[in-house]
């Protein structure tokens, strides 16, 4: 390692050209990177609900989505409005790749009503008496959805994907649409489809955002810290490299970037320059020629960057085994991208240091000094300052505890995004955005049917439940099951989702909001799936199922992975430190500030622990813990021919300054996830914030009065 350090050393452009090379050929596939809006893989996993639900999409689905076109006036619907609607429910059954249209323009009376005998309950003169013959169909209490409010309406459009490409579907279906504009409606499109286009089209805007105004703010601020251009481009260079290089990584990989993936690249940049800050303040401090002061660097400080690797790799390595794809990918990224990012560190400071290193100078005084007052009860009172923190840590394990599992779909769409108050006005106008399948036993028969389906409407909005049953009571019939005559008068795409058309398995669909769209939704899909299950359902499945168990369950998993990545992390630190003891001593003065933050979620987000949050927490440990690794490094070096005490205050005042300076510098870096338009990226910056600033002051306070307890008897 000394002579490949002086060799890049005595030859500082040689070695520039052969990383560069190395860095282009990681760079040259990002013009492939995509980006993914799938709302499934969001909370999919290998669970057996979650294969249930690929199963059922896989044979009453298919190629076909489905895309929810909401009309809405500012006034009660006009003749006019209805007259418009109904020429845009004519011009979408041509529309190409358009398989079936359900609004309530497909309405018929049933082929033996008294009035209106087989006539459609709008006709094409929309004659006044339109709301009298509304009033009417809705008198036979079929159950079967109309479509219509007083001042909204609701088609849903079946959209085969083998004839046209989704989001070229999803802008046909849009221009189609519009017309209604013109005429002052306002329409949006939704649809798990259409929630996908967005979150593509934000991820694409938000990627450049975070990444450039993230490289701006890290390298202003490490500017600011180091005074020196020449400094600061030393420091700030690696990271740099690091954050495109990650970019690089996910294109060979495959893997599209997600919302929450959006956040590693200006993660690894702002890692990467916070060892890199370390090692350019300790080179500043050494005395000597040029390449013994490199080489000294990295030989007392490389170590403690390599760790800080791992454990930031290990934080991220606890997220494999979620089953969740998504989040695979993201732990994928993020372990492999830290270990990059320091492959990329080592070798690039020697080579900028060799090419731009100034003179040595002193750096961090008043920061040192700084640290030193913050530290200061834990040398005056180390008993009393780490008894203060074992209560802290039981008050903040107790609040974390009381938070409650939560993922609501509305928060992984764009801030500018008019889809979720949309499903909101869904939801009130025509029971929810999203549908919900009952299935039937295999066995089950018509009885059966009719049981569950009266169970669940008992429970739910009126006119959100699409059965066999209703077409049952639109005939006239509900004792005995629709002929295929019979059924065959609704689309086809419909018919086959109601009964599978090769096991004649049995299902209905329940028009719902997502569940965790507030507390109060929640409590009403409980109720539904409980009185789907009373009524002899054999399972529950649909997104908002998905998004109710499969979000929790996820919550469960990653939890358990903080609870490794802090033990593990704790773990390896000691035992690269050969000293047993200082396992809990890591441990209990790092899961501090992730439990602090984590019971703050009481006050900043409603109590509501989601997977952002709980990743948030998780990968701030492997970082946080990298204070902790370097004030470790200059304790055990000062230990070595120092007592515990003046040893503590030895790595306080060396290694605190810096301690201060790298968490600045990662939060200013982590400032840019505030202008995200994405909530869970907001969030998840936040809460970095937050827990790097707490476990500064952990590492400054409580580590230090825990190392002079520890040691009590080194010095006899």
């Amino acid at each position: 390692m000394t002579r490949l350090i002086f060799w890049i050393v005595d030859r500082p452009k040689v070695a520039a050209v052969i990383l560069l090379a190395a860095l282009a050929v990681l760079f040259a596939p990002l013009g492939t990177l995509r980006f993914d809006g799938d709302v499934g893989r969001v909370f999919l996993s290998d669970s057996p609900l979650s294969k249930a639900q690929r199963t059922f999409d896989a044979s009453s689905q298919g190629a076909i989505i489905d895309v929810a076109i909401l009309i809405e006036a500012d006034e009660p619907l006009s003749p006019a409005d209805l007259k418009a609607a109904r020429d845009l429910a004519l011009n979408l059954e041509f529309a190409d790749g358009v398989a079936a249209v359900s609004s309530t323009f497909s309405l018929r009376f049933p082929p033996r009503h008294a009035v209106f005998p087989d006539a459609p309950v709008l006709p094409a003169d929309l004659a006044d008496d339109a709301p009298g013959r509304l009033d009417a169909f809705r008198g036979l209490e079929t159950g079967l959805p109309t479509l219509i409010a007083e001042r909204a309406l609701l088609f849903v459009v079946a959209v085969d994907t083998k004839t046209s490409d989704t989001r070229q579907a999803i802008e046909d279906l849009d221009e189609i649409a519009a017309p209604l504009r013109d005429a002052g409606l306002r329409v949006t499109l939704t649809g798990a489809e259409a929630v996908a286009v967005q979150m593509r089209a934000g991820l694409s805007a938000d990627l450049l955002r975070l990444n450039a105004i993230g490289a701006v703010l890290t390298a202003l601020t490490a500017l600011l810290l180091l005074r020196n251009l020449r400094l600061a481009v030393i420091a700030v260079g690696p990271g740099l490299a690091s954050g495109l290089a990650v970019l690089g990584l996910a294109a060979w990989l495959g893997q599209p970037i997600t919302v929450l993936s959006n956040v590693i690249p200006v993660l690894m940049l702002i890692l990467g320059v916070a060892n890199g800050l370390h090692l350019t303040v300790h080179l500043t401090a050494e005395e000597g020629s040029l390449s013994n002061r490199i080489a000294r660097t990295l030989a007392t400080v490389g170590p403690a960057s390599v760790l800080t690797a791992l454990t930031t790799a290990l934080a991220f390595g606890t997220i494999l085994g979620t089953g969740n794809m998504q989040l695979e990918e993201f732990a994928t990224l993020g372990a492999v991208g830290a270990i990059i990012t320091l492959v990329i560190l080592l070798p690039g400071f020697a080579i900028l240091s060799a090419l731009l290193a100034p003179a040595p100078r002193a750096l961090g005084k008043g920061f040192a000094r700084t640290a030193e007052r913050i530290g200061g009860p834990a040398l005056r009172m180390p008993r009393r300052t780490a008894a203060a923190g074992g209560v802290l840590l039981v008050l903040a394990g107790a609040g974390f505890s009381t938070t409650q599992a939560w993922f609501p779909l509305y928060q992984n769409l764009p801030a500018d995004s008019a889809l979720a108050p949309a499903h909101d006005r869904i939801a009130g106008d025509f029971g929810g955005a999203f549908r919900l399948w009952v299935e039937m036993p295999e066995e089950a028969a018509w009885p059966d049917l009719r049981r569950a389906v009266r169970a669940v409407e008992a429970a739910v909005k009126a006119d959100s439940v699409l059965s066999e049953l209703a077409l049952a009571r639109w005939l006239g019939t509900p004792e005995t099951p629709p002929s295929d005559e019979a059924r065959a008068r609704l689309p086809t795409v419909v018919t086959d989702r109601l009964r599978d058309p090769e096991t004649g398995r049995l299902r209905f669909a329940v028009a719902l909001p997502e569940p965790m769209r507030s507390s109060e939704t929640l409590i009403a899909f409980d109720r539904i799936e409980a009185a789907a299950l009373a009524g002899g359902a054999a399972q529950v499945l649909g997104l908002p199922a998905i998004m109710r168990h499969e979000s929790v369950a996820l919550i469960y998993q990653l939890s358990l992975g903080l609870l490794a990545a802090c033990a593990g992390g704790a773990l390896l630190v000691a035992g690269w430190l050969r000293q047993p003891r200082l396992f809990p001593i890591v441990l209990i003065s790092n899961l501090l500030p992730v439990l602090i933050v984590g019971a703050a979620l009481h006050m900043i987000a409603a109590g509501q622990l989601t997977p952002p949050a709980v990743l948030a927490l998780t990968i701030a440990f492997g970082i946080a813990v990298d204070d902790s690794i370097h004030y470790l490094n200059r304790y055990r070096i000062a230990r070595q021919t120092e007592p515990t005490r003046t040893a503590v205050r030895s790595a306080v005042r060396s290694a605190g300054g810096v301690m201060i300076m790298t968490s600045i510098l990662l939060c200013a870096g982590l400032a840019a996830t505030g202008l995200s338009l994405f909530f869970p990226v907001r969030l998840f910056g936040a809460m970095m914030v937050l827990t790097l600033v707490a476990a500064l002051i952990a590492d400054l306070v409580v580590l230090p009065a825990l190392l002079m307890i520890g040691d009590r008897h080194a010095d006899r």
